[in-house]
């Protein structure tokens, strides 16, 4: 299933919930290890993914969200079999109930990572895409521009792959790297073509994510 065909006959998708956070509720510890545990323990990853496909939704997302040499303190071949085995527990979990996403680490967000960003971006996405991911998320990001390196060698790979990009936006209606929404908005404008679905998360509250996600609404359409 593809996000296309899951919105040709939805105009409302749920989609699964914070793995982190739930992970952390779940077992008492710190949500900084739930990657590691698509090696260690992909028993409760399934868990997670099932109960969330369970409650409905429709779209899940690969347990990588963190998922770097950096951030994890692992070897390339460790990341490469931590992605593999997020992706393909998330895959065996939903079938043809649900879309995955390999949620792709937004590596900027690290400002002191010492090593070539494009690099180990190629890496993550090497490692999805031996796993037959087509469809790809970069969430909680604070600006389009930092990512598109790692975009443009997705759709090099994979001309016809889906790209999902979702930004935080903090209640003064700006990025945590100080970026206004609508400069924002205009560089998805200018990336459109390469960009399948677009939105918002994390930062503020429903209610004010709503109101931001209004100019996203006139892009769309």
């Amino acid at each position: 299933m593809t996000l296309k065909q899951l919105f040709q006959n939805n105009k409302t998708v749920l989609a699964d919930g914070a793995m982190g956070t739930y992970f952390s509720q779940l077992t008492g510890l710190s949500s900084s290890l739930c990657e590691k545990y698509n090696v260690t323990n992909p028993d409760l990853i399934r868990q997670i993914h099932r109960e969330y496909i369970s409650s409905g939704a429709k779209i899940i997302r690969t347990n990588t969200f963190s998922a770097n040499s950096f951030t994890l303190g692992v070897s390339h071949n460790e990341l490469s079999e931590i992605i593999k085995s997020g992706y393909v527990v998330a895959a065996e979990c939903a079938k043809d109930k649900a879309v995955v996403c390999a949620n792709v680490s937004a590596l900027y967000e690290n400002t002191e990572i010492p090593r070539d960003r494009l690099s180990e971006y190629k890496i993550i996405i090497d490692s999805f895409i031996e796993c037959g991911a087509k469809t790809f998320i970069f969430e909680t990001l604070s600006e389009l521009n930092a990512v598109m390196p790692a975009i443009d060698y997705i759709l090099d790979k994979i001309p016809d792959a889906e790209i999902i990009t979702s930004f935080t936006v903090l209640p003064d209606g700006h990025t945590r790297s100080g970026i206004s929404l609508n400069k924002i908005l205009e560089s998805i404008v200018q990336n459109k073509n390469k960009l399948t679905m677009v939105g918002l998360n994390c930062g503020c509250g429903t209610a004010q994510l709503y109101n931001f996600a209004a100019p996203f609404f006139s892009y769309i359409n």
